[in-house]
């Protein structure tokens, strides 16, 4: 579940914990991704495995593929949750920023699933 290190994926990633998952949770943040697992852990021990990786890396989440396959195994479920806003007005919303919003939100679903293609099919 990427984007789990609070909020939504973080729910997400809890239920699929209560349903006898093993989950990795996803986060930019290690401190988050951490801190998720953790609480989900103490309800559903063992459950929950966090990884901080930032969704936008390509080659990042490339390896992300393979620590995930070889620590937890090979995944059934993926979840692109991971998103960002930088609520402003378009005149005076920063280029950087646009990046970053496409960046994560649209190459971070596009590499999420080209890494782990093959596992789902």
């Amino acid at each position: 579940v990427t984007g789990a290190g609070r909020g939504i994926g973080q729910e997400i990633a809890r239920k699929l914990a209560s349903e006898g998952a093993k989950v990795a949770v996803v986060s930019r943040s290690a401190s988050s991704c951490g801190k998720a697992a953790d609480e989900i852990n103490k309800e559903f021990p063992g459950s929950a495995t966090a990884y901080d990786v930032d969704v936008a890396d390509h080659q990042a989440v490339q390896d992300l593929a393979t620590r995930i396959t070889n620590e937890i195994g090979a995944p059934n479920i993926l979840i692109n949750n991971a998103g960002v806003t930088r609520d402003t007005l378009l005149m005076r919303m920063k280029e950087e920023d646009w990046d970053t919003v496409i960046d994560t939100n649209l190459k971070g679903a596009f590499n999420t699933v080209k890494a782990f293609m093959r596992t789902l099919m």
